[in-house]
C-alpha cells in the first residue's frame, strides 16, 4: 500500500475513532438530561398529586382548584397511583403489578424510588397523613423526549458518516500535497546513475525531516562517489601495476626465443622472470590480504591477544626481509598490569599490520634508525612508530590511504602501495585508530591506538 492511501486510512479511521467518541458523549449526554429532565417533571406531578388527594382537607378552596386545575395538565400516558403503605409493604392493585418489583421494593425500604423502560418513567414516594402512610406513584412517558433522543441520534449517525468520507478526501488530498515534494525527490534520484554521479538533490528547507532526509541522501551520494572514484583510482593503478610485470615477463620471454643464445643469457633471462614474477605474485598475494579484510567487519577468530608480543613478532619478520634495518623498540612505558596490553582480535591480521608500518618506516628511511614507542593512554593502548625518512607531501596526505595509492615522492620505493591501507583496515576492524602526521623534511610519525578489553 503507498503511503499516501495509507496516511489517509490512518487519519480516517483517527477522525473516524474521534466522532464516534464524541457522539456516544453526546448521545449519552442528551439521553440523561431528557431523563433528568422528565424525572423533575414527574416528581412536580407526584407532588401535585399528593397535595391534591391527601392534603385537600387543609387546603382553600382557592389553592385546591388551582392545584386541581394543575393536576388535569397530565403527562402523556401518565398514570397517578396513590395507596396505603407501610414499612413492609405498599397495598396491591391491578395498577402497581404492571410496574417493577425492584422499584416497588425500593419505595418501601428507602421510602422513595425512580424506573425507567424502554418507553416509561415513573417515581415514587412515601407520604405520611393523620397517622397514615401512603405510597404516591406517578408513571408516565416522554414520547416527545425520546423522539429527540432518536432523531438526534440518526443525525449524529449521519453526521458521522458524511464527515467520514470528506476526512477520506480531504486526508488523501492533503497527504499527496504533502508528499508531492517527496515524489519529486524521487524522480530526481532516479535520474542519477552512475555517469552523473556528481549530481545532488536540491535542499529546500534543511531544517523540516524532508530536508534532513535530502542531506542524509547527498552524504551517501558523496560516500558513494568517493568510492566509486577510489574504485576507479584502484582499478587503474592494479592494472598498471600489474601489466608491468607481466609485459616484462612477456617481452623476456619473447627475446629469448627469437635466437639461439647462451647459457648465462639463458640464465640471465630467467631470473629477470623469476624476479618479476615473484614481484607480481606479491602483489596478488596484497590484492586477496586486501579483499580478505574488506570482506568481514570483524576477525573470524578473535581471541585476547597482547600487543607488545605481537609487535615483537611483527619485529623478526621485518628482521627476516630486512637484515639491515634499524628498528628499536621502547617499551619503557609498560604498565605494571599486563591486562592492560590486551585486545580482542586476531593476532596474524595485527601482525600484518604493524609488519607493514615498520616495513614502511625501515623502507623509505633508507634503513635509519627507528624508533616504535608501546604506552598506554586513557583506555586505549598505542602503537607509536617514528622514522627520519623522505616524508609524505601534504597533496599525498589525503590519498595515502587509499588502496595502490603511493606518495609523489616515493615513486623510486620498491612497494605496492596497498600496505597502509591493509594496515588502516585491519586497525579499524579492531574498532582501534590510525593517525599520521608526516611532512617531507622531519620523517613520518605512525600512530595506531586500540581501545583496551
Amino acid at each position: 500500500m503507498k503511503i499516501r492511501n495509507r496516511l489517509s486510512f490512518v487519519f480516517t479511521l483517527a477522525a473516524a475513532i474521534v466522532l464516534c467518541l464524541v457522539s456516544l458523549a453526546i448521545h449519552y449526554s442528551a439521553s440523561t438530561f431528557r431523563a433528568d429532565s422528565f424525572y423533575q417533571r414527574l416528581e412536580e406531578r407526584m407532588r401535585i398529586t399528593e397535595q391534591l388527594f391527601l392534603e385537600k382537607d387543609n387546603l382553600s378552596d382557592e389553592v385546591y382548584q388551582d392545584i386541581r386545575e394543575k393536576f388535569l395538565h397530565t403527562l402523556p400516558d401518565e398514570v397517578e397511583i396513590v395507596t396505603l403503605a407501610n414499612h413492609e409493604s405498599i397495598q396491591s392493585s391491578d395498577s402497581l403489578a404492571v410496574l417493577p418489583k425492584s422499584f416497588i421494593g425500593q419505595i418501601v425500604e428507602r421510602g422513595s424510588a425512580r424506573f425507567q423502560t424502554a418507553d416509561q418513567q415513573g417515581v415514587g414516594q412515601v407520604y405520611t397523613r393523620n397517622g397514615a402512610s401512603y405510597a404516591v406513584i406517578v408513571v408516565a412517558s416522554d414520547a416527545h423526549g425520546i423522539a429527540y433522543v432518536d432523531n438526534l441520534t440518526r443525525m449524529l449517525l449521519l453526521f458521522g458518516v458524511v464527515s467520514v468520507l470528506l476526512m477520506f478526501l480531504v486526508s488523501r488530498m492533503f497527504a499527496g500535497h504533502a508528499l508531492k515534494p517527496i515524489s519529486k525527490k524521487i524522480r530526481q534520484a532516479q535520474n542519477i546513475g552512475a555517469s552523473n554521479l556528481y549530481e545532488r538533490l536540491p535542499v529546500l528547507n534543511k531544517n523540516d525531516e524532508l530536508g534532513h532526509l535530502t542531506i542524509t541522501f547527498n552524504d551517501l551520494l558523496d560516500r558513494l562517489e568517493k568510492a566509486f572514484e577510489t574504485q576507479k583510482n584502484f582499478v587503474r593503478n592494479a592494472s598498471h601495476e600489474i601489466r608491468n610485470p607481466l609485459t616484462t615477463i612477456i617481452g623476456e620471454a619473447e627475446v629469448s626465443i627469437e635466437k639461439e643464445r647462451t647459457n648465462a643469457e639463458y640464465v640471465a633471462s630467467m631470473q629477470l622472470i623469476i624476479h618479476e614474477a615473484e614481484r607480481l605474485n606479491a602483489l596478488v598475494n596484497r590484492f586477496l590480504e586486501l579483499s580478505r579484510v574488506d570482506a568481514t567487519d570483524s576477525p573470524s577468530q578473535q581471541e585476547a591477544v597482547r600487543l607488545d608480543e605481537v609487535l615483537l613478532q611483527a619485529k623478526a619478520e621485518v628482521d627476516q626481509l630486512i637484515p639491515e634495518n634499524q628498528i628499536q623498540i621502547d617499551f619503557s612505558g609498560l604498565p605494571e598490569d599486563s591486562d592492560k596490553l590486551v585486545v580482542i582480535g586476531s593476532q596474524d591480521l595485527l601482525k600484518v599490520a604493524f609488519s607493514n608500518v615498520l616495513d614502511n618506516a625501515s623502507k623509505f628511511s633508507d634503513h635509519r634508525a627507528v624508533k616504535v614507542f608501546l604506552r598506554c593512554a586513557e583506555g586505549a593502548i598505542v602503537v607509536q612508530v617514528k622514522d627520519q625518512g623522505i616524508g609524505i607531501p601534504d597533496t599525498d596526505q589525503p590519498k595515502i590511504f587509499e588502496p595502490l595509492y603511493r606518495g609523489s615522492n616515493a615513486i623510486k620505493f620498491k612497494g605496492s602501495g596497498i600496505g597502509l591501507s591493509l594496515t588502516q583496515r585491519i586497525v579499524n576492524m579492531h574498532r582501534g585508530e590510525v593517525k599520521l602526521e608526516s611532512n617531507t623534511s622531519g620523517g613520518t610519525t605512525v600512530m595506531l591506538s586500540f581501545p583496551t578489553s
